[in-house]
């Protein structure tokens, strides 16, 4: 949660290090100038802070972004926000998506016509529960198409969604949009992972089911949140997610991972999926598991230590390469981030612990929620830092090249 959103145009620091060798001396930190700039409107309390922001950029003018954020107490509106000059500048959208929802998301894809079609999905209540609900606009956020729901699995508590759209002009599905929340699959082995598809920017979908990592015995219920897409230039999609193997879990209280007795693995799990527009036919890969992680409180989301939601449950970022198979995936594990790195279509990963972030006035740093932007020749890590005594918090990137 934030009090206002704020869009970094420049990074505090820069650390070079090399991925995916082993963890190496940050080469050099340097101190940059930075640039925040504020999106959403100062709040005139808590209640009306613009919390959970989600940034799209345009499909083919780099100098234009969109930001989506649900604006007030939840169930509330989304408000969009949008900026035509690498964001310096912003500007609400003339009317708002669907109300009544949580956790929104927003996409910038191709669009009919050879216009760009902006996407926004949120769970939405309805008297099933909450479901996923996906809205678009043609005009930058003028008008909004009425929400479509996703009535094809039980509705719940929440939700997570993420949606993405494939903008690459070397993908044979340039112009499709993926959505991906979880769901009630089972009371006894926990939630699932659903992924859906359209190819007709939006009016339909078609899903198909993630299966877990497999669990160890005694630790029957695959507990996973935090799904996260990529779409890949070959036209296929990833989509990574944190997962908790538990003894014991309820369905009516998600959250709840019991105490560290109650877990056994703590893992990130990704899978290859590929869509097939003109037959409506999905082809899955194997779950594998891409890194596993210490089994900590910090981990587990029982504890943290500055008293903020930074755990790896939420902020796990995947991103596919430009070179056929490559992917990247950054994660924040214990107050650092891990980077893990696959060359052949996510089958296989290595892993390395990028450098702390230089000290603040004496003091060390954590780093958590950590982004990644993929290149030719580049992976660049964004991240926020924070004292470890909780006093302060910043933003760091890392660069290999």
């Amino acid at each position: 949660m934030i009090r206002h959103l704020v869009v970094i145009a420049a990074a505090v620091l820069l650390s070079v290090c090399r991925v995916p060798d082993a963890p190496v001396a940050a080469a050099g930190p340097a101190a940059a100038s930075v640039r925040e700039v504020r999106v959403s409107p100062v709040p005139s309390s808590l209640a009306l802070r613009c919390s959970e922001p989600s940034i799209a950029a345009h499909p083919t003018d780099p100098r234009r972004f969109a930001v989506a954020c649900i604006e007030g107490t939840a169930p509330a509106v989304p408000l969009v926000l949008i900026s035509h000059d690498g964001g310096v500048s912003w500007r609400a959208a003339r009317s708002r998506p669907a109300a009544g929802g949580i956790h929104v998301v927003i996409a910038w894809g191709p669009g009919p016509g050879g216009r760009a079609r902006l996407y926004v999905a949120q769970m939405l209540s309805t008297a099933g529960g909450w479901r996923l609900g996906t809205s678009w606009s043609d005009d930058e956020g003028a008008h909004w198409s009425a929400a479509r729901l996703q009535a094809g699995v039980p509705g719940w508590v929440g939700g997570f969604p993420d949606i993405v759209a494939d903008a690459d002009p070397r993908s044979p599905n340039r112009g499709t949009v993926y959505a991906a929340w979880n769901w009630p699959r089972s009371a006894t082995s926990g939630p699932g992972l659903r992924v859906v598809a359209s190819t007709d920017f939006g009016r339909t979908w078609h899903g198909v089911e993630v299966p877990a990592l497999p669990s160890p015995s005694g630790f029957p219920v695959a507990d996973r949140i935090g799904y996260r897409l990529a779409p890949a230039p070959d036209g296929s999609v990833l989509v990574d997610w944190y997962q908790a193997d538990l003894r014991r879990w309820s369905i009516d209280a998600p959250l709840d991972v019991g105490g560290l007795a109650n877990i056994g693995r703590i893992r990130i799990g990704v899978a290859r999926l590929a869509y097939d527009g003109a037959a409506r036919t999905w082809s899955r890969g194997p779950s594998r598991t891409a890194t596993t992680l210490p089994r900590t409180a910090w981990n587990a989301g029982l504890a943290w230590p500055d008293g903020l939601a930074s755990g790896p449950q939420w902020t796990a970022s995947i991103k596919a390469g430009p070179a056929p198979g490559d992917a990247v995936l950054a994660v924040s594990v214990d107050g650092r981030i891990r980077v893990c790195r696959s060359g052949d279509a996510a089958a296989h990963w290595t892993c390395a612990e990028i450098p702390d972030p230089p000290k603040v006035a004496g003091r060390a740093q954590h780093a958590a929620k950590p982004d990644l932007i993929v290149g030719d020749g580049f992976v660049l890590v964004g991240m926020r830092t924070f004292d470890r005594s909780g006093a302060t918090s910043g933003h760091a990137y890392a660069l290999s090249t």
